[in-house]
């Protein structure tokens, strides 16, 4: 959805029958600040054959109030090439273009380029060997191909999403598969990638991160104010207590493709439900919000619900709630104890508090840097209540300290 002057436009599909054929139409959308809808535009084919339909997923808002459409449409029973469609304010069409590379293709996400044309990102698929790539189209003003590069490995990648970075140059996010095996499974082994093309079409640069999960997926990449970008996705995840659930993830990086930071998010009534995140937008803070979804399983108390979370620039939802590293562990927690640090911010040592409920254990605190990566392990003696922390880096870190019964808290601090 993009909104322009208190309005907002949005597209999508909608599915018909007739005569037992299933039936794609593209839609638009126009709604005003009350969400009440101005109009709609269809995109379909009622006339008879119905041999061909439309199907949208993404659009751009243009300077001038025109949007430009990324979608499908099904040109044969066995045949779908990658839309991209200009309309103008009112909805009505004012070009359309058609790729294809093999018989799928869908047309995933679109954004103008600096240069006046359009980033397409396509997706094709092969079902009968469980396959999926990407490949990237840079077009004209026009829609006229210009250059294609195809992106990804050998197996069934996700489909690629796009931003523009402050570079002029195009950044796009998937998820990478490093193994999906063969038909019927639909399975795939992912891990998360980052590409960054010119606009000549030469690869800036390819990265890889975090570590291979069974149907890890990747929803939408993000630009914050400063040239970061933020990936949101999810993560199929095997806590002690149930198969498996999905928690929601966050991966920001900065404009080299490097690493900052990595999250995984799960509603905290959750201990068996599928938890999404689909998108995500920058705060005037400096954090981000991400809105996704969360399919609720027996016990848990939640149906199919709309889920949103606010984290912080270091993608923290609060000081005491920050996950970090790859494959958490639930541990229990003391209901009594906390832990905090002063002085904060702090240089050579800190003191530490640990609440009421403190017991006269020996106890372990570790200290992540930003990255989520384990700096320091400190043993603390019974009733011991401070810590060295001469020769750390300046920056962020989290400390995680334990005893015998289990966590006992956590505390973020910043060493100067």
């Amino acid at each position: 959805m993009s909104r322009y002057n208190e309005e907002y436009y949005n597209v999508g599909w909608n599915e018909y029958i007739i005569d037992n054929v299933h039936l794609y139409t593209g839609l638009i959308y126009k709604i005003n600040a009350d969400f009440d809808t101005l109009w709609t535009r269809a995109y379909t084919d009622f006339e008879k054959p119905n041999d061909s339909d439309y199907a949208f997923y993404h659009m751009s808002l243009l300077a001038n109030d025109e949007m430009i459409i990324a979608g499908d449409s099904r040109i044969s029973s066995s045949s779908y090439k990658a839309l991209l469609m200009l309309v103008d304010s009112g909805g009505n069409e004012q070009w359309r273009q058609y790729y294809e590379s093999g018989p799928l293709n869908k047309g995933i996400n679109v954004i103008p380029t600096p240069d006046g044309g359009f980033a397409l990102s396509c997706f094709k698929w092969v079902p009968q060997e469980n396959t999926s790539h990407n490949y990237l189209i840079k077009t004209d003003s026009l829609g006229n191909e210009q250059w294609r590069r195809y992106i990804g490995g050998l197996y069934a990648d996700g489909p690629l999403y796009l931003a523009n970075s402050p570079d002029s140059t195009i950044v796009g996010a998937y998820a990478y598969s490093d193994y999906s095996p063969p038909p019927p499974s639909s399975n795939s082994y992912n891990k998360i990638a980052v590409v960054k093309y010119n606009l000549q079409g030469d690869n800036m640069f390819e990265k890889i991160y975090c570590e291979t999960v069974l149907n890890r997926e990747v929803s939408s990449i993000t630009p914050d104010s400063v040239g970061n970008f933020v990936i949101a996705g999810s993560n199929k995840f095997y806590p002690p207590d149930a198969n498996y659930i999905y928690e929601g993830s966050l991966l920001k990086v900065d404009n080299n493709g490097d690493s900052v930071w990595y999250r995984q998010y799960r509603h905290p009534t959750t201990t068996v439900s599928f938890n999404h995140l689909y998108g995500v937008t920058a705060a005037q803070d400096g954090g981000f919000a991400a809105v996704g979804g969360i399919y609720g399983f027996y016990p848990d108390p939640l149906g199919q619900d709309i889920w949103v979370i606010k984290v912080d620039s270091m993608g923290c939802i609060n000081f005491g709630d920050c996950w970090v590293g790859e494959k958490e562990q639930p541990l229990p927690q003391s209901q009594t104890t906390t832990l905090s640090v002063y002085p904060n911010p702090a240089r050579d040592r800190i003191q530490l508090g640990f609440g009421p409920g403190e017991q006269l254990l020996p106890k372990t605190l570790n200290l992540f840097d930003s990255f989520g990566r384990l700096q320091r392990s400190i043993h603390l003696a019974p009733g011991q209540s401070d810590a060295d922390i001469s020769n750390l880096s300046p920056g962020v870190y989290v400390g995680v300290v334990s005893d015998e019964s289990g966590w006992l808290g956590t505390s973020k601090f910043v060493v100067y």
